[in-house]
């Protein structure tokens, strides 16, 4: 028997704990997905570690509650990339929203369809991106000229290093598509909220496989499982749009690109194009 934490996918007030513990017959893998209850229904909830009962066994004997089992397994894979616990924790205490919110928001909206998706594979799913934060400062640079944006591009592909492409608003995303389409021979992957499910899915099993390379796209294409991404190029940086003011934890996703590039060592370009 093993004692459960995990984060459940829901608005769980701030001030209120964000980690719950259940009890499960075998042990889970950090980022699975399984489905608890909570209060008088039932969510879904994102594992954080797994321990045996055996090494907490004076704690429960003093514990002034009775733990609860958890409902089902969704999925015993890893669905969640390591990244994410880390972010969502960043978002938390940086804009101070509760971190079950943070989660929540920063992963795909239909999480089940995902699972289901990579499940029904024919190969393995590779690894998610372990860490490679390290005491070094970003390396960012700001440029006018489109001509040097595609050199840094271009040596990244050569590189074999996957590049964002960050824009604000379906305009540019457009208009930047198109630009690019002619000028390297690399395919370029779009990533937007108009996805459909199939589409993103499909998205995302591409990033982590590395299979994709070039992507360009609005806010959410920061919250993909990145597996090598060497470049971020943020299109009009002070473009308002980058923050979501329509929905909770507000955030700036120009802002965000910096934790992304410590945890990835990759670069920061800015371009201005005005």
């Amino acid at each position: 028997m093993f004692i459960i934490s995990v984060i459940p996918l829901t608005n769980i007030p701030r001030s209120q704990p964000q980690i719950f513990s259940y009890f499960f017959k075998s042990d889970l893998t950090k980022g699975s997905v399984v489905e608890i209850p909570l209060g008088h229904r039932n969510v879904i909830a994102i594992v954080l570690n797994s321990v045996p009962v055996s090494s907490k066994k004076a704690a429960l004997k003093k514990a002034d509650f009775v733990l609860r089992p958890i409902n089902k397994i969704i999925s015993s894979k890893q669905i969640v990339p390591p990244l994410f616990f880390s972010l969502s924790d960043f978002i938390s205490r940086y804009y101070f929203y509760p971190i079950s919110l943070c989660l929540k928001i920063i992963l795909p909206r239909r999480i089940k369809s995902l699972i289901t998706y990579i499940e029904k594979l024919e190969k393995d799913f590779p690894e998610y991106s372990q860490p490679l934060i390290s005491n070094k400062k970003n390396k960012i640079s700001f440029s006018n000229n489109f001509s040097d944006i595609l050199k840094e591009i271009k040596s990244n592909i050569k590189n074999k290093k996957q590049v964002l492409i960050l824009v604000p608003s379906i305009f540019y995303q457009n208009y930047y598509f198109t630009e690019l389409s002619s000028k390297i021979s690399e395919p370029i992957f779009v990533s937007s909220n108009n996805l459909k499910v199939k589409e993103f899915n499909s998205l995302w099993v591409k990033v982590n496989s590395e299979e994709a390379r070039v992507i360009i796209g609005r806010r959410s294409s920061l919250f993909l499982p990145w597996k090598n991404l060497g470049l971020i190029v943020v299109i009009d940086g002070n473009n308002s749009s980058y923050k979501s003011w329509d929905q909770k934890p507000y955030h700036n996703s120009a802002f965000l690109t910096n934790y992304l590039a410590l945890y990835y060592n990759s670069s920061i370009t800015y371009y201005a194009c005005y």
